[in-house]
């Protein structure tokens, strides 16, 4: 992760990888993530992270972040092309609704200390997630239920396709 200690780096989840979850088709995708507390400097954060420290979680709109993987799909100094993969899941209209009143529930941008943001790690916990476990919060289903972004993409690959956005 040296990459985040340029000058001018690129955003954390270029390098690290991310998981987002949609309630419309792809035109919004939503990720979770640590609340850190205001002030932190963002090396600090990743640096706790990478011990295994956790943070309050929160949702936030990241829609802007997968559009930019999709529209340039190089890391500046890498030989890594980086795809947006997306998954359909059929739920029924009940489940679908159950998420949707659980995603509002959890709000956009808003700590959530009872749901904490974590690194994943061999423990896992029903209240420690990162972005590719936490749409199990929510009752979404997910294709590898471990979180380790190394083993789940490939996973993902496997059942999904890659996503375009609608510009």
């Amino acid at each position: 992760m040296h990459e985040l200690k340029k000058p001018d780096p690129p955003h954390p989840s270029r390098i690290t990888g991310h998981v987002g979850y949609s309630l419309d088709g792809g035109k919004s995708i939503f990720g979770f993530g640590p609340h850190a507390p205001p002030g932190m400097d963002r090396d600090v954060v990743i640096d706790k992270l990478s011990r295994g420290d956790t943070f309050p979680g929160k949702i936030t709109d990241d829609t802007h972040l997968f559009r930019s993987v999709h529209d340039n799909r190089w890391i500046p100094g890498s030989t890594v092309t980086q795809i947006v993969y997306k998954q359909d899941i059929d739920v029924s209209n009940a489940q679908f609704e159950a998420i949707r009143n659980k995603h509002d529930a959890c709000g956009i941008d808003k700590a959530m200390p009872e749901v904490q943001y974590r690194f994943p790690f061999a423990t896992t916990s029903p209240v420690v997630f990162n972005c590719a476990t936490f749409p199990l919060h929510l009752n979404i289903p997910i294709p590898f239920a471990r979180g380790i972004l190394s083993e789940y993409i490939p996973a993902l690959e496997k059942v999904g396709e890659e996503w375009t956005p609608d510009h």
